[in-house]
């Protein structure tokens, strides 16, 4: 993704790395190098446990638990929102996905973008995160992707 749309900013809504230091930690960081243009944000989530100067070192620009890009607000997860009324939430930590079934039985559960009137969940990246199964309500937009598509429902 980085390569195709070359962003400046790259905003990670936590959970970048699920484990104390080890060698993919290294492998991390020799391919954050490779991108030397962007500016990477993490908003730390509940896995982020190394030590923060150790984002630092990896040239993180660190936020608290959220991070004010109005009309944005940007956060690990889904927060009360008495600080903020006038902003838009979006998180990450639930990893949303729906269930989606046909007539003879089939089914297949797909991660999606789930947006609601002041806040949406954004998927997951990558194959090791798991999927939390989101019933919809009526007032909701859902968007799965397929892997080469991102698709309304």
């Amino acid at each position: 993704l980085i390569a195709d749309y070359k962003p400046i900013d790259l905003i990670i809504l936590g959970d970048i790395f699920h484990s104390d230091w080890n060698l993919g930690w290294e492998y991390f960081l020799q391919w954050l190098a490779k991108h030397p243009h962007v500016h990477f944000h993490l908003v730390p989530g509940n896995h982020d446990i190394l030590y923060r100067e150790q984002y630092r070192a990896a040239n993180f620009h660190l936020s608290t638990e959220q991070l004010v890009m109005e009309p944005f607000v940007l956060s690990h997860e889904i927060q009360p929102s008495a600080d903020w009324p006038h902003l838009y939430q979006i998180s990450g930590h639930l990893h949303p996905s729906v269930r989606l079934n046909g007539k003879g039985r089939q089914a297949m559960t797909l991660a999606c973008f789930y947006f609601e009137e002041k806040a949406a969940i954004l998927p997951a990246f990558g194959s090791f995160t798991g999927k939390a199964i989101l019933k919809p309500s009526k007032a909701c937009s859902i968007f799965v992707l397929t892997g080469q598509h991102v698709i309304a429902l």
